[in-house]
């Protein structure tokens, strides 16, 4: 294929490229909920005009920094997107504060730990100062769903005969049991509409610490780009760290927010935070997104 072929080509990826900006700037705008059909116009419109205005620098990374294609049927998109990204960044189009492509939302993940009423005041196995945790945690599931992150809801949900269990060769008091209450999540917990959910220690002869227990939470990870995972929730000391270490053992990034996290032992917190830098686990104050 000659060169005016291979132009060709690269001028209709680009074109292809340019329009997918445009669409998905108008399906963004479109979804919010208080976007009148006024602002709809008054915002597309700019947005139309700059992705229209940055085509010639698409197609001119496309052209001299060799992504040259030989049929439309070869084009690996996810390299090419990639490409044009690292190229977007070498040139230095960046922002005062971040680049000017930025895909690091849509490959992060809030995990959400045993908000049930069984931790909490009146339920079988009450966490000190849980109930604090509801309005930051309200507060943060809301950052991280508007900034594009993946929510995901890890619960407990134990038969009446886990062997956790007091009677059952376990430590625990009876918690979490299926069809119960105690198993439900807390009522003031606001979650968006729509995020995973994944029980865990749901056989009698399982741990009830990890939610890699669950095949499902490993298809999370071999089928989606999820590279950062924030965890918070109860307990600091069981089964917040067992989300963490699972995580860090599939060889992604994890941060333990402390400021959304509950321990039951709060006295010898100390001692567990030396557990999660033993095993690499991150530790941030907040939870900080940019939306």
């Amino acid at each position: 294929m000659d060169d005016k072929e291979k132009k060709r080509n690269s001028f209709l990826v680009a074109l292809l490229l340019i329009s997918l900006i445009i669409i998905l700037i108008l399906v963004y705008i479109r979804l919010k909920p208080e976007t009148s059909l006024k602002e709809i116009f008054i915002l597309a419109i700019p947005s139309a005009l700059v992705a229209l205005a940055s085509f010639p620098i698409v197609f001119f990374i496309l052209i001299k920094r060799g992504i040259l294609l030989s049929t439309l049927s070869e084009i690996d998109s996810k390299k090419i997107v990639q490409q044009i990204i690292d190229e977007f960044n070498k040139a230095g189009f960046k922002g005062k504060e971040e680049n000017l492509i930025n895909t690091s939302a849509c490959q992060s993940a809030l995990v959400i730990v045993n908000i049930q009423n069984d931790f909490f005041e009146g339920g079988t196995i009450p966490i000190k100062q849980a109930s604090s945790l509801i309005e930051p945690l309200n507060e943060a599931i809301d950052s991280a769903y508007k900034a594009g992150f993946l929510v995901i809801v890890i619960q407990d949900l134990h038969p009446e005969n886990h062997q956790s269990f007091i009677g059952h060769g376990g430590n625990y008091k009876t918690h979490c049991v299926k069809g119960t209450s105690g198993a439900q999540l807390h009522p003031e917990l606001k979650l968006p509409t729509n995020y995973e959910k994944i029980y865990f220690g749901s056989q009698s002869n399982q741990e009830g610490y990890s939610p890699m227990e669950n095949s499902k939470m490993e298809e999370l990870f071999s089928t989606s780009n999820l590279q950062v995972f924030y965890v918070v929730g109860i307990a600091t000391e069981y089964c917040v760290l067992a989300a963490c270490r699972a995580v860090k053992d599939l060889k992604r990034s994890v941060f333990v927010i402390e400021s959304l996290v509950r321990a039951a032992k709060p006295d010898k917190l100390s001692d567990t935070w030396n557990n999660y830098e033993e095993y690499g686990i991150m530790r941030s104050p907040n939870l900080a997104v940019k939306i």
